[in-house]
C-alpha cells in the first residue's frame, strides 16, 4: 500500500525486497519440482518490478 502511495520515496527499498523475493523463489522452484512454473514465474515479476525500481531511483537521483 505504500508503494501506491508514496511511489518514489522507498525505491531503493522495492528494489531490495523484490531482489530478496525473487532470490527466494528460484530457492523455492529447485527445491520445489511440483511448484516451479508458478514459483518462477513469481521471481520474474518480482526481478522486473526491482529492476524497475532501481532504474527508477537511479533515474530520479541523477536528475536532482
Amino acid at each position: 500500500m505504500v508503494q501506491v502511495l508514496v511511489p518514489g520515496h522507498f525505491g531503493p527499498l522495492y528494489a531490495g525486497v523484490d531482489g530478496i523475493h525473487a532470490a527466494s523463489m528460484v530457492v523455492l522452484a529447485v527445491r520445489d519440482p511440483q511448484r516451479r512454473r508458478a514459483v518462477l514465474l513469481s521471481a520474474a515479476v518480482a526481478a522486473v518490478s526491482g529492476l524497475s525500481a532501481a532504474r527508477a531511483t537511479a533515474v530520479r537521483r541523477r536528475n536532482r
